[in-house]
């Protein structure tokens, strides 16, 4: 794992590792991984958006659990609607700019 403060790329274990965790979870995140899907600094700086009230997606308390949680799926809609929004259909069902004409 990566020293804090430091990056480095997930690899295809890593992916599937989060997968396995958020399935255990029953579709859970925490705000390390969210803050890693949402492009935040770091998990601090999503919680500090989460009490300013300008986080995207609401976070919740687990009994039992320590830290805060978002649902895999509240995450997906968001990031699903952001990529539409980025790249919207192209007209008359082309997929690619180079076939609009």
């Amino acid at each position: 794992m990566a020293s804090p403060g430091t990056h480095r790329k997930a690899s295809f274990g890593d992916v599937l590792d989060e997968h396995e965790a958020c399935e255990s979870l029953g579709g859970l995140v925490d705000t390390r991984r969210l803050a890693e899907m949402l492009a935040y600094p770091s998990a601090n700086a999503l919680r500090h958006a989460h009490r300013r009230g300008r986080l995207p997606v609401p976070l919740f308390h687990i009994a039992g659990r320590k830290g805060l949680f978002a649902r895999l799926s509240d995450v997906e809609i968001l990031l699903r609607e952001g990529l539409q929004q980025a790249h919207p259909p192209a007209p008359n069902g082309a997929s690619t700019p180079e076939q609009v004409s």
